[in-house]
């Protein structure tokens, strides 16, 4: 009997735990398979059409030339391809993996560009600039716009972290601390009803983001 009621108190901890513990605990791969999941069940065609994996001198190319050693969640998504097709379905809202030598590209480019004086709409975790040569710039979309990897974080931020970067637009923005961590959460709104695409399968965004677009 009191085996019976350890169970029952172990199995109620677990429940009360924060729902960020399984991001936590649960492997890349297993977070990944959750999201992939989640977007089936809410998208009749997903072909996310990753490129075949890179490899250690793909990595060890794009380390030495931007001068940063990527976090272990990055080298998990090149693991799974060095990139994606541009018609492949994005794994970032909109925005599909770069490949390294385009990553190394576009970086080298944002550096060329002339910061313009605007006004940042920026969330406290992301430094209020134009440009930083330490934002690792890992996924895009057809509009120069950037998922990337910061390595120079505003207090309260995180090294390492991935922020939405809209270059002609007066947008920094925190997505995650980590692509786990962001997969993780998306899985877990699309399954709760928090996430939703767009009539026109674009997405997902929050409630409140699709209450504006009406």
């Amino acid at each position: 009997m009191r085996f019976i009621v350890l169970l029952l108190l172990l199995f109620c901890v677990g429940c009360d735990q924060d729902k960020g513990s399984f991001a936590k605990q649960a492997s890349f791969e297993s977070v990944w398979v959750r999201y992939d999941l989640e977007i089936k069940n809410h998208q009749k065609q997903v072909d996310y059409k990753f490129n075949a994996p890179a490899t250690l001198a793909d990595v060890d190319k794009l380390q030495k030339f931007t001068g940063v050693e990527l976090p272990e969640g990055v080298l998990e998504l090149y693991k799974m391809g060095n990139g994606q097709a541009d018609n492949g379905f994005a794994i970032f809202r909109g925005m599909t993996l770069l490949k390294i030598d385009d990553v190394i590209r576009n970086w080298q480019q944002m550096q060329t560009v002339k910061p313009k004086e605007m006004e940042i709409s920026k969330e406290g975790r992301v430094k209020d600039v134009y440009w930083s040569k330490l934002w690792l710039p890992i996924a895009s979309d057809a509009g120069n716009n950037f998922i990337c990897v910061d390595f120079d974080p505003a207090l309260g931020g995180t090294k390492g972290q991935l922020i939405r970067v809209y270059t002609e637009a007066n947008i920094r923005e925190y997505i995650a601390k980590t692509p786990k961590s962001y997969f993780a959460e998306q899985a877990a709104g699309l399954s709760q009803g928090t996430l939703k695409f767009d009539e026109y399968g674009y997405g997902p965004y929050t409630l409140e983001e699709l209450k504006k677009m009406k």
